[in-house]
């Protein structure tokens, strides 16, 4: 079958809602300044562009998984055109846009790995500058080590993984930390620049405070502020306080967003700045967003990652903070960061971080010293559901999990099968005291307030378990208001999905609709002590907030979580979502869906391809 003839057939399909059409006009470019367009070509373009869309930085060039995967994007009949795995190595190497590492090709077939040639750039770039950053080793002053005492008397975690942290980013220009929710990172942060600036004349170090999303930066603003209040009650002087950074910020706005998209003011030609970058939810960060920020700093810049490595990866395309954790289990700590930890009057004994995992001496390399994981959960009591049911799920076990939630509702954690209820009437059942609550009272402030009392997390966005159709059901059955109108309504929630700067609101901000005295609608949004109303004609773009998905959820935390299950079939299924969004409940997660989809989300470790884990590891 010619090229074109499968291009025709492929925008056919796409027509027809049956094939990606951002798929179908990358195929058809190619093919088109391609020196020998073939079927192969045509099934590589297609599915690289895929790829991308599904968050992986490259295509597996395995014959398993090509089968598996053309199956899945229903393209089956594009590998059936080619003949075989063989045919098909053969056409994309013989189209002429095919290098390998180093060409400047726009396909780089660089191993089992077919990349865009940009994705495979900010690979390398990347994966070259934490290698450069991670291996520079400073010594840690004495004072500093007394004034880490200071900030961390002794407590129930031993040892102060916290302590540690702290002291590692005086020693490095690359270090990480990473904790579940509880674990006190934000603390760790506020001390850890209290540390940082204390080795040196007050205020002679510049620091930034950021995060991938405005939601994400205005909680980190609040608990630092809260963080470094009681620091101050352990010693921290105010002339060091004074000089650290409260504000945190998005990393666009860090980086200067302009007007072109994927162009910032600060580049590899203009620095940012700062001496020392801190970027918090950095599961969050995304691998051209990494390569943008890794462009912009200084080389004897600090960069210091803070976030959760077993939540959701990034909406697009890498799993930055994963793949550098990737071998931290692997390795051990090196003599040098041990007798840093005795300094401290910390002792490490085994050969790891981790508690639970014990086993013989473990080889070293340098990227270990750089990481350290928060074990110890300030937040949850001994026995709390909610802790013992992230932890069963980010083991994997199933038999665990099944056994907590078999209990009923006990310390937090309840299953409800779909089976004894569906989910209209799970949904009605749980809600009604809650939007009874929110609509009997006419003070926009407990309205508002509300809003982290309960949370509906879904996988995905449509399809009958996402997000849109339960905020239909909830339109429908509380406010009889028809689905999909776009009408506003008071008692409405909803929250931003683009930055605003110029009204201060951000992705992830989540507001109310109100009636102001003069009857009319306004959304309302709280800040501070006071609450600030817009004109929805105002607001940037904003969807209904009863339910979000999960990835929404990230950087947000609510007392009750009401997870709706995809089927077991989904593609979004995984063990991350499903830790991710029992992770966002601090009193109490309820998961609602079949035993079978419960069941595959804690068996399916959800891995994107990439090649930055073995560049950074290997």
């Amino acid at each position: 079958m010619r090229c074109e003839t499968i291009i025709t057939r492929l925008a056919e399909q796409a027509a027809n809602g049956q094939a990606g059409v951002s798929g179908v006009e990358f195929a058809r470019f190619m093919a088109r300044i391609a020196k020998r367009p073939s079927t192969g070509l045509a099934l590589a373009s297609y599915l690289v562009s895929t790829v991308i869309e599904d968050s992986n930085t490259c295509l597996v060039l395995n014959e398993d998984f090509l089968k598996a995967y053309a199956m899945e994007k229903g393209v089956e009949w594009l590998w059936q055109e080619i003949g075989g795995f063989r045919e098909f190595m053969q056409d994309i190497e013989a189209s002429g846009v095919v290098g390998r590492p180093g060409d400047t090709s726009p396909f780089i077939l660089a191993g089992q790995r077919l990349y865009l040639h940009r994705y495979l750039a900010y690979e390398d770039l990347v994966a070259r500058d934490i290698k450069a950053r991670g291996k520079v080793e400073m010594e840690v002053p004495d004072s500093a080590i007394e004034f880490a005492n200071k900030l961390f008397p002794p407590g129930p975690a031993r040892p102060d993984w916290q302590k540690l942290a702290a002291l590692n980013a005086v020693a490095r220009r690359f270090s990480v930390v990473s904790g579940g929710p509880g674990t006190g990172k934000t603390r760790t942060v506020a001390a850890m620049m209290a540390i940082i600036q204390h080795c040196y004349s007050p205020g002679s170090l510049s620091m930034a405070l950021c995060a991938p999303t405005g939601k994400a930066a205005a909680r980190l603003t609040e608990s630092i502020h809260s963080a470094l209040g009681s620091l101050k009650k352990l010693g921290l002087p105010d002339e060091t306080a004074n000089a650290l950074p409260v504000e945190a910020m998005t990393v666009h706005r860090l980086l200067g967003t302009g007007f072109r998209p994927g162009f910032f003011r600060f580049n590899r030609e203009n620095p940012l700045p700062w001496d020392v970058v801190i970027v918090d939810e950095a599961s969050m960060l995304d691998l051209p967003m990494m390569a943008h920020l890794r462009e912009a700093l200084s080389r004897d810049a600090r960069l210091i990652f803070i976030g959760d490595h077993c939540q959701l990866a990034s909406v697009e395309a890498g799993s930055v903070l994963a793949d550098i954790c990737f071998g931290r289990d692997k390795f051990a700590y090196s003599s040098r960061f041990r007798q840093m930890a005795e300094r401290a009057g910390e002792f490490l004994g085994n050969d790891s971080d981790c508690p639970e995992i014990q086993g013989p001496e473990k080889p070293r390399h340098f990227l270990r010293d750089c990481i350290i994981t928060l074990e110890h959960n300030f937040r949850f009591e001994a026995g709390s559901g909610i802790h013992e049911l992230a932890n069963a799920v980010n083991k994997g076990s199933v038999s665990d999990v099944l056994e907590l939630l078999s209990k009923g509702d006990v310390n937090g954690v309840r299953f409800v099968n779909d089976r004894e209820a569906g989910l209209a009437e799970f949904l009605e059942k749980e809600l009604e005291i809650f939007i009874s609550s929110i609509l009997e009272n006419d003070d926009i402030y407990h309205a508002i307030a509300s809003l982290d009392n309960l949370r509906i997390l879904c996988a995905v966005k449509d399809g009958p378990h996402g997000s849109r159709n339960v905020n239909d059901f909830v339109a429908w059955r509380f406010f009889r208001q028809p689905a999909r109108t776009n009408r506003l309504f008071k008692g409405l929630p909803v929250i931003i999905r683009r930055n605003d700067y110029n009204l201060g609101l951000f992705n992830g901000d989540t507001g109310m609709v109100w009636k102001d005295r003069h009857g009319r609608l306004k959304v309302c949004f709280q800040s501070n002590d006071s609450v600030r109303s817009f004109s929805p004609s105002m607001l940037p773009r904003f969807d209904p907030a009863w339910a979000v998905t999960v990835h929404v959820s990230q950087g947000s935390e609510f007392d009750r979580v009401l997870l709706v299950l995809p089927p077991a079939s989904s593609l979004m299924a995984g063990r991350e979502l499903l830790y991710t969004a029992i992770t966002r409940a601090r009193k109490e997660i309820v998961i609602w869906g079949s035993v079978s989809a419960l069941e595959h989300c804690i068996r399916q470790h959800t891995a994107r391809e990439s090649g930055l884990k073995e560049l950074l590891w290997d």
